[in-house]
């Protein structure tokens, strides 16, 4: 049976692939952080990545897809998160140093191993005075923000236990 990115509600979001674990992980936190802001999933505890995976595997960057589906499934997620940090860094600009933040992360079903959604933004700072790591909150805001809406238009999410579609529900009704 296939799923739609609808039918997925309980996830983990394994760490982000990146040049270093800290920037990783601190991504992957973040992400984590705005996923719960909009209400669509039941996100994995950390803490249980670390016993099913081991410590020393969560600060892995770039987990495979198949290990991936494979820790998912063993947590009892319907799909994982993964993503990678494309860029982190400051860029020279008019005589500026302005930093510079692109992120692209995708959600694996982990029954068939399908993509079900892909999401990438990358952006660089407006303002010298703007800190790398406010600006890579922006860009990981963004990013979950252009998500939920493409998931919006494309799949409304309906609670778990609604006896209504969404598609018959006040846009106030439905979760994000």
């Amino acid at each position: 049976m296939d799923r739609t990115p609808g039918s997925i509600l309980r996830v983990a979001v394994l760490p982000f692939k990146a040049a270093t674990e800290l920037i990783g992980s601190s991504a992957s936190d973040l992400f984590v952080t705005e996923l719960l802001h909009t209400g669509r999933y039941q996100l994995v505890e950390r803490s249980q990545l670390s016993q099913v995976l081991g410590e020393a595997e969560v600060a892995l960057s770039g987990v495979t897809d198949a290990r991936a589906i494979e820790v998912g499934n063993m947590l009892g997620a319907d799909g994982v998160i993964i993503g990678t940090v494309d860029e982190y860094g400051t860029l020279a600009v008019k005589g500026q140093s302005l930093a510079v933040v692109g992120l692209s992360v995708r959600l694996i079903d982990c029954t068939s191993g399908r993509v079900m959604w892909s999401a990438s933004f990358s952006d660089c700072a407006k303002d010298a005075r703007t800190p790398l790591s406010s600006h890579a909150r922006a860009v990981v805001r963004g990013t979950v923000i252009a998500l939920s809406q493409q998931l919006k238009k494309n799949q409304p999410y309906v609670p778990r236990g609604s006896t209504s579609p969404a598609r018959d529900r006040p846009d106030s009704a439905v979760s994000w």
